[in-house]
Formats: C-alpha cells, sequence, structure tokens
C-alpha cells in the first residue's frame, strides 16, 4: 500500500506542478529574449568598431549562457508536454475535473456546482482520474 501512496504522491505533485512549470517556461523564454537583444547589439557594435577582440569573450559567455537555457527550457516544455499529454489520454469529465483543479485552481466545491454533481462524486472522479495517470506520470 505505501507504494501505491508514493506512485499517487508522483503524479499529483507533477499534477501541480504544472502551474509553476508554465511560469518557469515563460521566465526563460524572456531570458532568451534579452540575450538575442544583446547579442544583437554586441553584434552591431562590433561591426561598428571595426576593433574585433574585445566583444568576442562577451558574445561566447551570451552565447554558453544562451545555450544553458534553451536547454532548460526545452527539458521544462517537454516535462509540460509529458502532463498535458497524459491529462488528455483521460476521459472527459475525468480530464476536465482534473484540469479545473489542478490548472484553473478551482476547488472541489466550485467544480461540483460547474457540473451538477455533488462533491463526494467530483471526489471519487478526481481519485479515478489520478489512479488513470500513474501509469503516465511515474
Amino acid at each position: 500500500m505505501a507504494i501505491k501512496k508514493d506512485s499517487i504522491k508522483i503524479v499529483v505533485d507533477k499534477l501541480n506542478s504544472y502551474a509553476a512549470l508554465q511560469k518557469n517556461i515563460e521566465y526563460l523564454d524572456k531570458k532568451i529574449k534579452i540575450i538575442d537583444h544583446e547579442l544583437t547589439k554586441v553584434k552591431i557594435s562590433r561591426f561598428e568598431e571595426r576593433r574585433g577582440g574585445g566583444n568576442e569573450y562577451r558574445i561566447e559567455k551570451l552565447l554558453d549562457k544562451k545555450s544553458q537555457l534553451t536547454n532548460k527550457l526545452n527539458d521544462l516544455k517537454l516535462e509540460k508536454k509529458f502532463i498535458v499529454e497524459a491529462v488528455n489520454s483521460l476521459d472527459g469529465i475525468e480530464r476536465e475535473i482534473i484540469v479545473d483543479f489542478y490548472f484553473k485552481n478551482l476547488n472541489i466545491s466550485q467544480i461540483a456546482k460547474k457540473f451538477l454533481y455533488s462533491e463526494t462524486h467530483v471526489r471519487r472522479l478526481k481519485s479515478n482520474a489520478i489512479t488513470a495517470l500513474e501509469k503516465f506520470l511515474n
């Protein structure tokens, strides 16, 4: 039984991490755009100065940083895609309950009112959905 609880906790943790994943993806996107802008400025100033040498190190550092951020961004996007695909594998009502609860931050009472179900039934459907997600998210 402890193994089952551990695997359910992993699923719930991954669903709970979705919002943070999205924020981190947006943050890294912005950081990469800033680096691209900096690279453009450095390249333009290098072209205008025609001296060379001084900006090479800065360009190399910016490219390294961009590469690191891009790798992290791709990892986060892959993780997000994995969660979305797992949730999309659920049947309609279970998928909607998971999306409402974990992605839209609605509580059980709000979801029950939305679907005209009892809170107990919504909890049962949510539990069934999490169990179904175990095979994808563990």
